[in-house]
């Protein structure tokens, strides 16, 4: 419970980032400006806890081959801003949330083509609720989809895909240092490919003095230095399959932050949807967790 749980922050740090992004379009800042921003001053800020963190303990360092097969754990992260933050500059917030979620099933497909063998009941029936809530909760059964920018769903879905190959290798390191280094160097990748994409100009065009920073480090807080350090922590330890269950936490952050701070109207079919949604991510650990206390009770007997 206690790395579901880190699982579980680390998803409702992301679900306040689409509400960050549109405070940032608004004052006048670019999708660029918040990807390069979100990753630049992240990584900066990872290094030095680790610097400081570490500076009088003697810690195990990554070797060569270690640090650029993390340096490449780091491209999906990279990919999920990039393509995320182009949704939310297209689509409302709680939209473009939505359309990231997708990653619960998409992660969940993955976890079942590694292990050659199909998901456990319980995930198949909470995926099938959460589709039903994703349905309820995107609006789409009142505004339908014509509402929306094609490209902007194309982008969502496409970070979607990232979202979930990033939780998907995060599960698959076994690499041993500490999760603090581990998650700089996931970072250091992504940084490198956000920078080739979007150069970060925003150090030199005057958004700095513009006021960037109030919403650049929050974003980076939010994006690139919390979830991706509890992700590390948690994920390895509970499995893909159920963190992209517990990851679900997004959407109702992101839908209620929407709400509450941008003032985008939420009807009570979206919020049905969200309770749909909360429903379904507890289903697993739930099971999961009657299931180990069997075990243990037939062991003890």
């Amino acid at each position: 419970m206690k790395y579901s749980f880190l699982v579980f922050l680390g998803a409702a740090s992301y679900g306040i980032l689409s509400t960050i992004a549109k405070l940032s379009y608004d004052a006048g800042f670019s999708a660029a400006d918040a990807t390069s921003g979100q990753m630049l001053i992240g990584v900066i800020m990872l290094w030095g806890i680790v610097l400081f963190s570490e500076r009088k303990t003697k810690t195990i360092n990554a070797t060569k081959s270690e640090a650029i097969n993390l340096m490449l754990m780091g491209i999906p992260v990279a990919l999920t801003s990039i393509f995320y933050y182009q949704s939310v500059q297209l689509l409302p917030a709680s939209i473009a949330i939505l359309l990231l979620f997708q990653f619960t099933w998409i992660g969940i497909l993955f976890e079942a083509i590694s292990k050659k063998q199909m998901p456990s009941k319980a995930k198949i029936i909470s995926v099938v609720i959460l589709l039903i809530g994703t349905v309820l909760a995107s609006g789409i059964l009142t505004t339908g989809l014509e509402e929306f920018s094609t490209k902007g769903i194309i982008y969502g879905l496409l970070a979607s895909v990232a979202y979930a190959l990033f939780i998907f290798f995060n599960g698959k390191t076994t690499i041993k240092i500490s999760s603090a280094k581990k998650t700089s160097w996931m970072l250091t990748g992504a940084t490198l490919l956000t920078v080739i994409v979007y150069p970060p100009i925003f150090l030199f065009n005057g958004a700095i003095s513009e006021g960037f920073l109030v919403y650049g480090i929050p974003l980076a807080l939010f994006g690139a230095v919390i979830p991706p350090f509890l992700f590390a922590v948690g994920i390895p330890k509970i499995g893909v399959g159920l963190s992209s269950i517990i990851n679900a936490t997004e959407l109702p952050v992101a839908v209620l932050a929407s709400s509450l701070v941008l003032g985008e109207m939420v009807s009570s079919i979206q919020w049905t949807g969200v309770s749909v949604i909360l429903f379904a991510m507890i289903i697993p650990s739930v099971v999961e967790s009657k299931i180990k206390k069997r075990k243990l009770a037939v062991v003890s007997k």
